[in-house]
Order: C-alpha cells, then sequence, then structure tokens
C-alpha cells in the first residue's frame, strides 16, 4: 500500500509534535499536495537548487528537509530568486515539501539525540528546561565518553566523526573531558544550562563571540564543528523513522538520502 504525503508527515509528526516549533520558524508543509501518493521520499538538510533538482531525478515525491525553505516568509514566486525558482520547479513536477526544524530540535527522539548516538556518547538523555522541573525536551542532550580524553583530542574525534574539515574549542586543550552537552545547531543559548547539569563540554554547531567569552568565565569548556557538520546526522535520522514506522504500518516506499556538501569551504 504506498502512503500519501499526508500519511509521511503524520509518521514525522508524531516523533516532532509541529506545536513545539519556535514562534519564529517556518517549519512544517511548505508546498504540495497532501493527498498525492506517495512511491519515493528522499531526504536532505536543506532544500537548495541543488538538492531539488537531484530529487527531481531520482523520481521522488516528497522532499523532507530538517531546515525550512520557506524562512523567514516570502510575499511573491518570482523565478529571478532561488527560492521562488525552486518552488516553481518543485511544482510544476508534482513534487511536495516538508520539513521539520525546531520541532524535531526539541524532541526527545531528534536532532540531539541523532548527534549523541552519532558520537557514540553512553546513556545519551535529555535535560530539562530547568533545574526546577523534571520535564525535559531535546534541545540539550548530556552524555559521557567511554572513557575521559584531552579537550582538544575530543574537538578531533568530533572533527573525525562528524566528517568536518574545521573544529574549534574553547577552554584549555589538555584538560580532560568525560561528561559532554550538545546541541546542533546554534545553541550557544543554551551553554549555561549544560553547566548547571555538570557537562565539562558543551559542543555546538556554531556560537558567537560574547557566548565564548562567557563560557569562559563560567569554566565550561566549548567545542564548536559548525552548523552543517552537527545536524547532517538528522537526515539519515529521519530517514529511519520514516522506513521503520512506514514498515509498521504497511506502507510500500523507497527512502533515499540526497547527500549537499556545507556551504563553508575550510582552507
Amino acid at each position: 500500500m504506498e502512503p500519501t504525503v499526508q500519511d509521511i508527515i503524520t509518521i514525522l509528526e508524531t516523533h516532532a509534535p509541529p506545536h513545539t516549533a519556535e514562534p519564529w520558524d517556518n517549519s512544517g508543509f511548505q508546498l504540495g499536495d497532501r493527498s498525492a501518493q506517495v512511491k519515493k521520499v528522499a531526504l536532505s538538510l536543506d532544500a537548495t537548487s541543488a538538492v531539488i533538482t537531484a530529487t527531481l531525478s531520482l523520481g521522488a515525491d516528497l522532499l523532507v528537509t530538517h531546515h525550512p525553505l520557506i524562512f523567514p516568509h516570502i510575499s511573491n514566486i518570482d523565478r529571478a530568486t532561488a527560492t521562488g525558482d525552486a518552488l516553481a520547479r518543485a511544482l510544476s513536477h508534482g513534487l511536495s515539501i516538508y520539513c521539520s526544524h525546531t520541532p524535531l530540535d526539541h524532541s526527545p527522539r531528534g536532532t540531539n539525540l541523532a548527534l549523541s548516538q552519532t558520537l557514540k556518547l553512553l546513556n545519551p538523555a535529555p535535560l530539562p528546561r530547568r533545574l526546577d522541573e523534571d520535564s525535559a525536551d531535546g534541545i540539550v542532550f548530556t552524555g559521557t565518553l567511554k572513557r575521559p580524553m584531552a579537550l582538544e583530542n575530543f574537538a578531533r574525534y568530533v572533527r573525525d566523526t562528524l566528517g568536518g574539515t574545521s573544529v574549534r574549542y574553547v577552554g584549555d586543550g589538555a584538560t580532560q573531558v568525560h561528561v559532554i552537552a550538545v546541541c546542533g545547531g546554534s545553541g550557544g543559548d543554551f551553554i549555561d544550562r549544560a553547566l548547571q547539569r555538570g557537562a565539562e563540554v558543551f559542543l555546538t554547531g556554531e556560537i558567537r563571540h560574547h557566548q565564548a567569552l562567557a563560557a569562559l568565565d563560567m569554566g565550561i569548556n566549548i567545542v564548536e564543528a559548525g552548523h552543517h557538520h552537527t545536524e547532517w546526522c538528522t537526515v539519515p535520522h529521519m530517514a529511519n523513522i520514516i522506513k521503520e514506522e512506514a514498515e509498521r504500518n504497511g506502507f510500500s516506499i523507497d527512502v533515499e538520502i540526497v547527500s549537499a556538501p556545507s556551504p563553508f569551504v575550510s582552507i
């Protein structure tokens, strides 16, 4: 049995409820036909022009991404712009596009579970929003290394594991670290939450200069590994969710990942 676009959306939203999206976000259904049948789903981090071209060449009916195509908003579809051309091409080929952005970041089964598992952290768990409550979202996960290692060596391990070419750290590179907190993407606003829960290192994609200085003052080490590289692991994670739930529901579909490089080049 072939699912509809909405069937696949329902699978994803069960794991990452849309009501958890940040107010500024444009997560969710981007364009297409919710009632259309789906034979093939493609997944990538961003719905760039190159990704859409590759998705169409695969013959996919639905593209699922982490980052929104329409962000923050548009007032018209103009093919002279990159977003307008992408929207027009997708519509003309009957391609639907859906993204799970901050709902996947907030989900205890989302972005940062995927990052923790990719780094093989032991006992990964989401941190509570505040110290005085037990409920937790997935915006920050914490876990431990199999054995302590020097901060500089941990930074190298992150670079090699996530496939990046450049990783920066804040702190004394010789310091032995064991307890790690992770937040894929731009996580600088959550450094204090990680510190309050005993993390020795806060790993994120990118932080601002003043946040790095604050981390030094607070006594927590930082590893900055790039927005793209700390979130790419969500793509195979979402693919696995779709495959497993589709099989459980008796859906017959193909699921393929469309690779896309980071927009940054390190020299």
